[in-house]
C-alpha cells in the first residue's frame, strides 16, 4: 500500500481543509503542529517547499513527511517498499540498488534506440474502414482521428504536410513529450542519456541520468509544438549543437537557431489557427467545449468527460470569465499580428505595452506572466495590461468582476469572498449532478455562509515597551526588540575586576575567539568621578553622540562590568622573592631595582601593584594586570596587560618592541614565581644569563640583552 506521501508524477498535491474552520487548509504531509492550518494561497506555498525538496524515482514522487510516523525528523518513504529516510541521498543510493527501474518500469522506449524519428509512429492512422472509430472514441484524440478519415483529399494533403515536415531527430520531442533514460547494455541497473554519446554521460544511476536530463531541459529551444534539446550525439559536429525541428540544419549558438526559425519557419505558416477566443476580451467556458451534441441521447458518453455538468453551472450562476483568467493548465498562446503575419502579440497587454515581436520573444515576454500569475484553486490569473480602465497592472478575479493591483490584496480578497471549500471538496463532486435541477444556488448560499466567521483578534500591550499589538505578534515582538532582557547573559562579555579602589577592569574585547583584554574604568564614587573605555571606537561614538545632541549610552565593554562581581587574585609581592630571582639568574639588580620603584609608586597612589586575570582564554594562557604610573598608547587607564604562554614559553606585553624584554615582563615573571612557582620548574637557569658586575648605564643593559638568549 503506497504511502500518502507518495503520488504518480503527475499527480499534485492538494491541501485539506481544516475541520474546525472551513475557510482554512493543511498541508497532506504535516501535522498541525508542524504546520498550522492558513489560507489557500499560503499553504500552497508551503506545498511548493515540499515540491521542490521531493525525490523523483520512475513513475512517482516521494515527498518529505512530517506526520507521525515514529521519526521525530522529517522523511521520506520509499515508493516501493516500507523502508524509510531521512537523507534524500541514503534514499536515492536504496532505490537504485534495492529496486532498479529495470524490473519496476516496463520498457516501454521503442522510439528511442534509433537516432532518427518520424511523427508518423505517433499517428500511425492505419484505419480506412469506418467501423473502428466507436471504439477510439475514449482515445486521446478521438476528433482529429475522425477529421483524418473523412477530409477532402485537399485537407488531408495539407495536414500531411503540417504534422510531418521532415524526419524528425531524436533530440526534437513534441512538447509535453518527456525525455526519458535510456538502458545500459552492459548493466541493466544504469542507464544512458538519450541526447549524448557514453563518451559524453558515462552510464549513472538513475537518479543521477535524470539530473543530467533536467540540464538538458533547461538549455532546451520551445518553438511552436516543437521542444529542442542540445545534441552530443555522432553528428559530425565536434561541440553541442541543435537541431531544427522543421528542417536539416543544425546550429551551434542557441540565438542563431532562434533566428532561423523566426526567418524561415515562421509560425504562421507552420500551425494551424486554433485561436477563436482569443479575440474577445470576455470569453465564456462554453466557447471551450462547443458541445455539438443536440440529441438527449449522448450524456450517457458524455459521462467520463472532465467536467461537462460544472460548465453548465458556472454558465448558469457565474459571470462570464476575463481573458486573463485561464483554467489550470492551460497554457496562454501569442496572437498573430494583423499587419505581420511573421510577428506575434501578447494575449494580456495591447501593443502600446508589448510591440509586435518574434515567436521566440513573445514567448519569453510570457514567461514573465507566467511568473506574477496568481493561481487559486483550477484556475490561474494572469496580469492585465489591455483597456480596463486602469492604467497600471492589475489583476481579475475569477470569481467576481473585481480588479487589484496588488497580488496580496487580491489572495486576500480570494480567501475571504471566494473560499475554496464549495469547490475543492472532493467527496462533493459526485453530490453536485443530482443538485442541477433547483437546490444548487441554496448549497452555494449554505457553503458561502461560513465567510463570514472570522477569528477575533485579542490587542495586549507590550510589558517592556507598552506597545500595543496583536496577541499573537507578542512573543516574536520581545524577541526581536527584548532579546537583551529575556537574556542578558548573552550580551554580556567576560570581565574582572583588577584595582577595587580606583574601579579598573579588565573585559574581554569581544565575543569570538581568539580571547584579547583591554582595561576599562568605571568609578562613580569619591571626590573624581570617571566612567571610560580604552577602545577608540567606543569613544569616537560617544564623542559623535554628544556633538549631535544624542542620548549618550555606553559600549558594551562597560555594560559588561555590571554584571560581574569576580575580584582579580592579588599579592603583596615580597622582595625576598625578588632577591630570590636575582640569586637563581632570572632577572639583574637593574631590573630588581625598577621592579621595587614601581611597587613603591603604586602603594603611594594607593593602586593595585599586580593582578592575576584569570578569566576567558585557554589553560596555557597567564594575564598579569601592571601598574604604569606613565600614560601613553598601551598604558590608557594606567595599567599594562602581559600575557605569558606556558606551552610555546614566550612574553608578551604591548611596550615591548620586537624581543628586547621589558620591566613589565620581569614584573610579571616575579608575580607569577610567587603565586605559579611550578611554571618556573622546567625552565633554564641562566634564562636571562649573567649581566655584566657594573653596568654603566642602560644602553650597556639593553646591548647585553640583545646578545643573551630569553624567553620572549
Amino acid at each position: 500500500m503506497i504511502h500518502i506521501t507518495v503520488k504518480q508524477r503527475g499527480q499534485q498535491p492538494r491541501p485539506r481543509r481544516c475541520h474546525t474552520d472551513a475557510t482554512l487548509f493543511t498541508c497532506p504531509f504535516c501535522t498541525t503542529d508542524v504546520c498550522k492550518p492558513r489560507q489557500y494561497h499560503q499553504i500552497m506555498t508551503h506545498i511548493a517547499g515540499h515540491k521542490l525538496r521531493a525525490v523523483e524515482y520512475g513513475d512517482h514522487v516521494m515527498y518529505s513527511c512530517s506526520i507521525c510516523c515514529g521519526k521525530d525528523t522529517k522523511h521520506f518513504h520509499c515508493c516501493q517498499c516500507p523502508k524509510t529516510y531521512v537523507n534524500k541521498g541514503d534514499l536515492k543510493q536504496h532505490l537504485s540498488s534495492a529496486h532498479p527501474i529495470a524490473t519496476c518500469t516496463p520498457k516501454q522506449e521503442p522510439v528511442s534506440y534509433p537516432l532518427q524519428e518520424s511523427p508518423s509512429h505517433q499517428q500511425p492512422a492505419p484505419h480506412p474502414t469506418p467501423e473502428p472509430p466507436s471504439q477510439l472514441q475514449p482515445a486521446s484524440q478521438p476528433q482529429e482521428l475522425d477529421l483524418q478519415q473523412t477530409a477532402p483529399p485537399a485537407i488531408e494533403r495539407k495536414l500531411i504536410s503540417m504534422q510531418s515536415p521532415s524526419r524528425l531527430h531524436i533530440t526534437v520531442k513534441q512538447r509535453g513529450q518527456q525525455p526519458r533514460p535510456r538502458r545500459c547494455h552492459t548493466d541493466a541497473t544504469l542507464f544512458t542519456c538519450p541526447f549524448c554519446t557514453t563518451d559524453v554521460c558515462k552510464p549513472r544511476q538513475y537518479h543521477q541520468i535524470m539530473t543530467h536530463i533536467a540540464g538538458h531541459k533547461l538549455r532546451a529551444v520551445e518553438y511552436g509544438d516543437h521542444v529542442m534539446y542540445s545534441c552530443s550525439v555522432c553528428c559530425g559536429k565536434k561541440t553541442k549543437h541543435f537541431h531544427c525541428c522543421q528542417c536539416p540544419k543544425t546550429y551551434v549558438n542557441k540565438g542563431d537557431l532562434k533566428q532561423h526559425l523566426s526567418s524561415a519557419h515562421p509560425i504562421a505558416t507552420c500551425t494551424p489557427i486554433p485561436q477563436p477566443v482569443s479575440h474577445p476580451l470576455q470569453e465564456t467556458p462554453s466557447h471551450q467545449q462547443p458541445a455539438p451534441h443536440p440529441t438527449p441521447e449522448p450524456p450517457s458518453q458524455l459521462q467520463p468527460a472532465s467536467q461537462p455538468q460544472e460548465l453548465d453551472l458556472q454558465q448558469a450562476t457565474s459571470h462570464p470569465r476575463h481573458i486573463t483568467v485561464k483554467q489550470r493548465g492551460q497554457e496562454p498562446r501569442p496572437r498573430r499580428c494583423h499587419t505581420d503575419a511573421t510577428l506575434f502579440t501578447c494575449p494580456f497587454c495591447t501593443t502600446d505595452v508589448c510591440k509586435p515581436r518574434q515567436y521566440h520573444q513573445i514567448m519569453t515576454h510570457i514567461a514573465g506572466h507566467k511568473l506574477r500569475a496568481v493561481e487559486y484553486g483550477d484556475h490561474v490569473m494572469y496580469s492585465c495590461n489591455i483597456g480596463c480602465g486602469k492604467r497600471p497592472k492589475h489583476f481579475h478575479c475569477c470569481k467576481c468582476p473585481k480588479t487589484y493591483i496588488n497580488k496580496s490584496d487580491l489572495k486576500r480578497h480570494l480567501c475571504s469572498a471566494h473560499p475554496m471549500a464549495p469547490e475543492t471538496q472532493p467527496v462533493g463532486r459526485p453530490l453536485q449532478l443530482p443538485s442541477l435541477q433547483q437546490p444548487a444556488p441554496c448549497s452555494l448560499k449554505l457553503a458561502a455562509h461560513p465567510v463570514m466567521v472570522k477569528r477575533k483578534q485579542i490587542s495586549v500591550q507590550c510589558p517592556h515597551c507598552g506597545l500595543n499589538l496583536n496577541s499573537k505578534n507578542l512573543k516574536k515582538h520581545i524577541e526581536r526588540k527584548h532579546h537583551e532582557v529575556l537574556h542578558p547573559e548573552t550580551s554580556v562579555l567576560p570581565a574582572q575586576c583588577v584595582d577595587k579602589k580606583n574601579g579598573l577592569y579588565v573585559v574581554s574585547e569581544s565575543f569570538s575567539e581568539p580571547c584579547t583584554f583591554i582595561h576599562v574604568v568605571k568609578k562613580f564614587w569619591g571626590s573624581s568621578h570617571k566612567v571610560m573605555c580604552e577602545m577608540d571606537i567606543c569613544n569616537s561614538r560617544v564623542e559623535m553622540a554628544q556633538k549631535s545632541e544624542l542620548l549618550v549610552e555606553q559600549c558594551v565593554h562597560l555594560n559588561s562590568v555590571d554584571y560581574t562581581c569576580d575580584v582579580a587574585p592579588s599579592e603583596d609581592l615580597s622582595e625576598h622573592v625578588l632577591t630570590e630571582m636575582v640569586e637563581q639568574k632570572w632577572i639583574g639588580d637593574i631590573r630588581k631595582k625598577q621592579c621595587l620603584k614601581l611597587q613603591h609608586q603604586a602603594e603611594s597612589k594607593g593602586a593595585t601593584f599586580t593582578s592575576l586575570v584569570t578569566i576567558g582564554g585557554p589553560d596555557y594562557m597567564y594575564y598579569v594586570s601592571i601598574y604604569e604610573p606613565k600614560v601613553s598608547h598601551y598604558s590608557k587607564m594606567g595599567r599594562v596587560l602581559v600575557n605569558y604562554n606556558a606551552q610555546i614559553k614566550t612574553w608578551n606585553c604591548p611596550c615591548s618592541k620586537g624581543r628586547k624584554p621589558c620591566v613589565h615582563q620581569s614584573i610579571a615573571k616575579w608575580c607569577l614565581y610567587q603565586m605559579k612557582q611550578q611554571l618556573f620548574q622546567n625552565l633554564p637557569e641562566t634564562e636571562e644569563g649573567i649581566e655584566p658586575a657594573q653596568p654603566e648605564d642602560l644602553d650597556s643593559l639593553q646591548f647585553f640583552e640583545k646578545w643573551v638568549p630569553m624567553t620572549g
